[in-house]
């Protein structure tokens, strides 16, 4: 989904190399600015936090755009659930398609409303 040939190329590498800053501001406007200004202590602060909040509820849901190894952009499904040894499984699903599909399927919509709206009306004689 990523673009990457083996597991080796992400061991050891944060869950963030694969999303914008822009895209990570939309959770959280203070790691925004800490990824901004890459302190790295304090963006290990921040997965200690998001980890407390995942303890809390024990699972999260939610679409992110991401970065595939060679830059192009994909939308992803993401759901996070943590596991009472505090492992997390994480499935991921590349909707991008399903994205486009429905942007075209609005833009569809709203251009046959339009049509609609500018049709002279007809009466009908009685």
């Amino acid at each position: 989904m990523f673009g990457y040939e083996s597991q080796e190329e992400l061991v050891g590498k944060s869950w963030k190399i694969i999303h914008s800053a822009e895209e990570l501001e939309k959770f959280d406007r203070e790691f925004f600015q800490l990824l901004k200004q890459n302190h790295s202590w304090q963006l290990e602060k921040f997965d200690r936090e998001f980890f407390q909040l995942l303890k809390q509820n024990h699972s999260w849901q939610g679409e992110i755009t991401a970065f595939r190894k060679d830059g192009s952009i994909l939308t992803e499904q993401i759901s996070l659930t943590l596991l009472e040894n505090d492992l997390i499984i994480c499935v991921c699903q590349d909707v991008t398609e399903r994205k486009q599909a429905e942007l075209a399927l609005q833009r569809y919509s709203h251009e046959v409303e339009d049509l609609y709206n500018k049709a002279p009306y007809c009466r009908s004689r009685s």
